[in-house]
């Protein structure tokens, strides 16, 4: 009977402790639930009427709750949400809530300003997080869930389309996302829908998109649809699509649109066969190899930095349907003539690292050999600390260890071959060129400082390539906050203006400390385009060699 009760007491005990575990809010764990933006991005503030997410520990119980009809409830399972703003006080409508995520809607009713937030559960309640409550804050959501990539998008039948089911120029598209702005009347009661007169403007592929609705969707609360009509033109696997209201630019997305409908090309993307077998529910298998000169200038008042970083990374993956065609897009260029942006962590971002979490990892040998004029390198599977499957620094200036010794520079111009071959991956060899670099004329003119939401204009000469590539970094000081924009053009019309539009995504440079120098963590790079090599291997349905050489200067984004 004893050992009985001192068991029943321990239950008792134990119980009593999980109630009591305080809930925990992650810094910067308050986000739009499409974007999952921090606080260091122009569009991270919670606009009122919008769904968002909440990150953490111990905010719900262990298996996911979920409301189920309406009302939607202000307290579920245990947990609620308080929020006040200047001498507003309110309750969040409670979606769903787990341990570690809660979504929930921020009632309209609460105005723009900053604020304190406080998350209960089961009587015991978090420390006051932060809140920035803004009038409004597009998100579109994404097929991946992460904020990037292929957006959700769906006809009139609202049939989602995708790599394998493109639209066509005049098509009317639904653009499902959240944060347009407040609605009158009782959320928590039902769907609100109306148009809410936002002005909202879309860019698709860098054109503006006739605005068709606005607004609330029929179906849920707190969830939007802009209903837009594609432009003419406008034709790509991978579509640049971009909302902006009150002033604010959305997450960018991507959209896939035919001439008819059926088989979206162009000269850098999928091809159709590789697509339909994806489409038909089979794996496809992919490789991307890039080798990346950056010949860049640092400076500031202690000094300059003028030097080259060869690198070189490779990933090989196994993709099903779903997470190929909810994937960022290989190799991650958007059509002529049009911007994109990512964001990232870090001083350099890494488009190809985002590809690694939807794909399975194929393995193709210990190291990959690399020969060019110089002479011969290699690259291996790093031990940690850098998202992809091979990486090394293979010539010049090390970007990520400025105290390292700086090698011999190596991706001169000329022809280079990458070999490799392991267990998933059977022997290749995938050859491209490394052309001229080419004069970017009006690089002096470009000053150390940059206005984000202003156009920024390059122009060049002696391009060797059918296009340019333009691209733009900037960090914050922590690095937490990272974006880069992607713009390509012919290499013929010799000059293009990144749009305000896009700049404005940008979080603001912040000042950090870099071989023994303070700088701003921006950056503006200029260079030849040339769509990627194509090579074949066993094992791989599709292998990709992308040459990028990028001349450009170290730009503060302010």
């Amino acid at each position: 009977m004893g050992k009985m009760r001192t068991a029943f007491l321990s239950l008792l005990l134990c119980s009593a402790f999980v109630q009591a575990q305080t809930p925990v809010i992650s810094p910067d764990g308050i986000t739009n639930s499409a974007t999952y933006l921090g606080s260091g991005y122009p569009a991270s503030g919670i606009a009122a009427g919008s769904i968002f997410l909440v990150f953490g520990s111990f905010l719900g119980p262990a298996k996911l709750a979920q409301a189920a009809s309406f009302p939607l409830p202000t307290q579920l399972s245990g947990t609620s949400i308080q929020i006040s703003v200047g001498s507003t006080a309110a309750k969040a409508i409670v979606l769903y809530t787990s341990a570690t995520q809660v979504a929930a809607i921020l009632p309209s009713t609460v105005p723009p300003g900053d604020g304190t937030f406080t998350l209960s559960y089961q009587g015991a309640t978090s420390a006051p997080a932060p809140i920035h409550v803004v009038k409004n804050n597009f998100g579109a959501y994404t097929l991946g869930q992460s904020g990037f990539g292929p957006g959700v998008m769906t006809n009139a039948s609202y049939s989602v389309s995708t790599l394998g089911t493109p639209l066509k120029p005049s098509d009317a598209v639904i653009l499902w996302g959240t944060g347009l702005g407040a609605v009158a009347g009782d959320e928590a009661g039902g769907p609100l829908p109306g148009d809410l007169g936002v002005n909202a403007q879309v860019y698709v592929g860098g054109q503006v998109a006739p605005v068709l609705y606005a607004g609330r969707s029929g179906c849920c609360s707190g969830l939007d649809q802009i209903v837009f009509t594609i432009p003419a033109g406008v034709q790509g696997c991978y579509v640049p699509v971009a909302v902006r209201v009150g002033g604010v630019t959305s997450n960018f997305t991507t959209l896939s649109v035919a001439p008819q409908g059926v088989n979206c090309q162009d000269p850098y993307s999928l091809p159709s066969a590789v697509i339909a077998k994806a489409a038909g529910g089979s794996t496809v298998n992919l490789g991307v190899i890039e080798l990346l000169r950056l010949a860049f200038t640092i400076s500031n008042g202690n000094g300059t930095i003028n030097a080259n970083s060869d690198t070189a990374e490779a990933f090989f993956g196994a993709y099903s349907g779903n997470a190929l065609f909810s994937s960022l897009g290989v190799p991650n260029i958007s059509p002529s003539g049009s911007c994109t942006v990512i964001t990232c962590k870090g001083l350099i971002c890494d488009p190809y690292a985002k590809q690694l979490g939807t794909a399975t990892v194929l393995d193709a040998g210990t190291k990959l050999n690399i020969t060019g004029p110089v002479g011969p390198r290699s690259i291996t599977k790093p031990a940690g600390g850098i998202p992809t499957e091979y990486y090394g620094v293979i010539g010049g200036y090390n970007i990520n260890d400025p105290s390292l010794a700086p090698l011999a520079d190596y991706l001169e111009t000329g022809s280079y071959t990458v070999t490799g071959g392991g267990s998933n991956v059977g022997s290749f060899s995938a050859a491209t060129t490394a052309p001229q670099t080419l004069t970017w004329t009006n690089m002096s003119d470009i000053g150390r400082s940059s206005q984000r939401g202003v156009g920024i204009t390059v122009t060049w000469a002696n391009a060797k390539t059918e296009y340019v590539v333009i691209l733009g970094t900037s960090a914050t000081a922590d690095g937490k906050s990272a974006a880069i924009f992607s713009c390509l053009e012919k290499a013929s019309a010799g000059k293009f203006t990144v749009p305000g539009w896009v700049t404005s995504v940008l979080p603001q440079s912040g000042p950090i400390s870099y071989s023994g120098q303070f700088i701003q963590a921006g950056f503006l790079l200029l260079g030849n385009y040339n769509p990627p090599a194509q090579f074949a291997a066993p094992g791989l349905d599709l292998g990709y060699l992308q040459e990028l050489t990028l001349s450009g200067k170290n730009v503060a984004w302010q």
